[in-house]
């Protein structure tokens, strides 16, 4: 890996100057391509990078001006440049400071809460608890399912407010990339193919991985060091999954709203009035 260490930092260095310029979709490839790097170099520090990189991103989409997040993720971008020895304890600790320092920008005024991580972290037990329970019983059909973008959302609010620590952090980015590599499971089994049953078969050995972890769940540095293989290893085959079919997207089923036929009547009459009453200047 020290041979081409050079390429993981060129990446690091490309996604800085992308930054700088505001073109942030071409950081969100930046991102993936540090990630396939250190996946072909078997870097697990430098894909966690990758993977914290990409995620950052997301802070500056819900922010009306991100010039403030910008500067912040760029000092964080030059740290890991600069850092001589990665290990993931140092990697997540530099993620929680960099996360702390846009608290003001990523919660409006007018949503404000007291820092309270005891509280942060009973709620993520919760939500662990909850997850497990769903991934157990698999009840909501493969159309309709978002469990894993459901909860890493419930999760990112309560850090939002609540503040966390490094183990909830990276918690967060294992559940976030497992549903990137679930929605390639989710497009095979959903497939009508006869290789389907063998992909099912397969997401059931990834499901039971992640129960596994939600269920060892502790604060402590054996859970971040496994979460980070896990990491790696779902990375991997997500960045494969790309290989085999590119960008999928299995869409939810929604259902049509119909109403009766007079209820559509007396809709329509009610839209005449109105437009008519604006016509007017009524």
């Amino acid at each position: 890996m020290e041979t081409f260490k050079s390429v993981l930092i060129e990446d690091l260095e490309v996604y800085k100057k992308s930054l700088e310029i505001g073109e942030y979709n071409f950081c969100n490839i930046i991102g993936n391509r540090l990630i396939t790097n250190a996946v072909l170099l078997d870097s697990k520090e430098y894909n966690l990078v990758g993977a914290i990189l990409k995620e950052a991103l997301n802070f500056i989409a819900i922010v009306e001006e991100p010039k403030n997040i910008q500067t912040v993720l760029k000092d964080l971008v030059n740290k890991f440049i600069n850092l001589k020895e990665l290990d993931v304890s140092i990697i997540l600790q530099s993620y929680l400071e960099f996360f702390n320092k846009i608290g003001n920008d990523i919660n409006p005024k007018y949503e404000k809460y007291k820092e309270n991580k005891e509280y942060s972290l009973y709620s993520t037990k919760y939500c662990l608890d909850f997850f497990k329970e769903e991934l157990s019983n698999q009840n909501i059909p493969y159309t309709r399912d978002l469990i894993y973008f459901g909860v890493s959302n419930q999760l990112n609010r309560i850090y939002r407010n609540f503040g966390c620590v490094i183990h909830q952090l990276i918690l967060k980015i294992l559940i976030i990339f497992t549903a990137r590599l679930y929605e390639y499971y989710r497009f095979l089994i959903l497939s009508v193919e006869p290789k389907n049953e063998f992909w099912e078969q397969k997401y059931t050995g990834l499901k039971e991985k992640i129960r596994n972890n939600i269920e060892s769940f502790k604060i402590d540095d054996e859970y971040l060091e496994k979460t980070n293989d896990l990491l790696f290893e779902i990375c991997n085959e997500w960045r494969q999954m790309f290989m085999r079919l590119m960008e999928v997207s299995q869409p939810v089923k929604r259902e049509k709203t119909s109403f009766p036929p007079k209820i559509k009547e007396e809709l329509k009459d009610m839209v005449s009035k109105v437009t008519t009453s604006e016509k007017k200047g009524e």
